[in-house]
This record gives structure tokens, sequence and C-alpha cells, in this order.
């Protein structure tokens, strides 16, 4: 490794430990969270965590028992999770794998992208209501179709949807129970994905109300950036130039030699070539579950009045953290 390369990723100066000085980047795997971090970070303005809530990377996540699913009700005080949280935000937190991707040197501000904390999202603005958040939706046939050609979930048999959500009490009693969801017939990877997708959407959409967060959806994000960049960086309260467009195009350093991107495809539909007639039916039943039947149209773009009709119905809680 370089000396240029060592001093961003490891030699770094970052000694504001002020929360105020980070964003939230949040969305499911393959949904295209870290094209959005690098359109976000165009001008090299943050130092770049990279899912620093992966148990198999970062020891202080492994030692809170935080997976990839795992859900914190809102208003939980867990004075250990809460110190990890901290670290993590402020900034303390050193890890190879989360700051592999940082090119920042002097180091103010932080973005941290995730993939793991949708499900705990909520708890951390509770904590931190004023660190802004972004979560970003794609379709979610898109996104299956991809974790299976990335060979992300490398045996179905072993990737059980009751070990990965019923096993967590209060995830079944505060959104699943009522879904009343018969799992049972489940069984193929497309199906369960999407079913993985549906929750990890479900929930934080549930939660939020329209002001506390940010969502955006791929899809405009690809097919109207002039549009939908300005309004993005409007919510993070940060300057856009022309440099950005340069970035749009520019494939992430997570999409592989097989990714539309990279071979020229539509990035809104090229998925629709790899999932078959079949996958779509049990899909859509999926979805009618959850309430996502009509969240997309015909031509895979996302129907926001749909949207606006899912937000914020989820439990309500009193706790709240430092300012």
């Amino acid at each position: 490794m370089s000396f240029s390369s060592l001093l961003k990723t490891k030699y770094f100066v970052d000694k504001n430990r002020d929360v105020h000085h980070t964003i939230i980047l949040a969305g499911t795997g393959r949904s295209g969270t870290t094209w959005l971090s690098n359109v976000i970070n165009y001008d090299n303005k943050y130092r770049y965590m990279f899912e620093p809530l992966f148990p198999n990377e970062v020891p202080l996540v492994k030692e809170n028992n935080i997976g990839w699913n795992t859900y914190i009700r809102p208003g939980c005080r867990d004075d250990k999770r809460l110190v990890m949280l901290e670290t993590i935000l402020s900034g303390e937190l050193r890890n190879t794998w989360v700051d592999r991707l940082n090119k920042k040197i002097l180091v103010k501000d932080r973005l941290i992208k995730v993939i793991r904390g949708n499900m705990i999202l909520k708890w951390i603005h509770q904590v931190y209501p004023y660190v802004p958040k972004v979560f970003v939706i794609r379709h979610p046939f898109a996104v299956a179709n991809s974790i299976i050609k990335n060979n992300w979930i490398k045996d179905n048999e072993k990737f059980s949807l009751k070990d990965q959500f019923y096993s967590q009490e209060k995830l079944v009693e505060d959104f699943l129970g009522p879904l009343n969801i018969d799992i049972s017939n489940i069984t193929e990877l497309f199906d369960k994905l999407v079913f993985v997708w549906c929750v990890q959407n479900y929930v934080p959409i549930r939660q939020f109300k329209h002001d506390e967060i940010y969502f955006c959806f791929y899809e405009d994000l690809c097919t109207n950036p002039e549009i939908e960049l300005p309004k993005l960086f409007n919510y993070l309260g940060k300057k856009i130039d022309d440099r950005i467009y340069d970035v749009i195009t520019i494939p992430s350093n997570q999409a592989r030699a097989n990714s539309a991107i990279r071979r020229g495809e539509s990035l809104i539909e090229s998925w629709k070539k790899s999932v078959t007639i079949e996958e779509k039916i049990r899909a859509q039943q999926i979805l009618n579950i959850f309430g996502f039947e009509s969240l997309y149209d015909e031509y895979s773009m996302p129907n926001h009045d749909v949207f606006k009709g899912l937000f914020g119905r989820g439990r309500k809680v009193g706790f709240s953290g430092p300012t």
C-alpha cells in the first residue's frame, strides 16, 4: 500500500467528535447505497465510513450482537449499544474495513453508509435526531436479482426467514405479528430476498415521519439526477456543482463486472431479463402483504402517491438522547 493510501485509510486525522458533523446513508444491500455515497461525497468533503455495522469485520459491532436484520425498538435504553453507537457516529471508530475506501486525510465531516441499519435507524434517530439520515429505495426485484447474481447467499437451505426475523420477539410484536404471514411457503431464494426487502423497507417507512428522514428512490436518481440531486443536497445543507454529474456515471467499487452499469444496460429495468414470470407472480403476492403492491409501476418507476400513504404508522415511544 502506498504512503498516500495509508494516510487516507489509516493515518487520517479525525479529532472532531461532534456528531452534528455526521451523515447516515442507509438502504438495503444492492440498492445503490455505495453509488449514492460516491455521489454525495463527489468533492471528498467527508471521511467515508463504509459499513461500520458489519459484525464480521467490526468487533465492536459483533460484541453488541448486531446482525444483518437486527431490530432495536425505538426507546430501548441499552447503555452498551449506546456507547457503540456514539463510538461510530462520533468517528472514534477506526477500522481497516470501515476506512478502506476513505480518501479524506484532514477530517471535519463524516459520511456513514450502512445496509445493516435499516431496522435500528429509528432507534438511532431517537438518540440523535439532528443527524441527517438518507434512505435509498430500489425496486425489490432488482435488489433480489442483484443479490443472487453476486452470490451473497451461499446456501438457500440455511437462509432462514424464521431465524432472521421471527426469532426477534419485539420485531414480531411491533410489525410482523399483525401481518399474520405464513412463511412456510416462501422457500425459493428469490422469494425470500423479496421478503427481506419488504421487512427492511417496511419497518423504517412505517416508523419515520416524512420530516424526520430523507427517503429517495434509486430509479429517480438515475433517470432525473438534475432534479433529484439538488433536492437531496438541499436537505443535507450541501452545495452542488457540475462535478457531481461526472461521478454519477462512474460505477461504484461494489458494482461487479456483470452489473448493468458496467455493461451499459438500463439501470432501471435490466433485472427483467433474469426474473421469470413465475418469480414475479410469487413475489408480487409477498409485496401485497406489506402494502407494496403498487409502489412501482410497470416501467419499474416509483409511485410517489402510494409511497406517501405508507408513512409513519409505527409504535410510539418516549426515549430521546443527547442534543
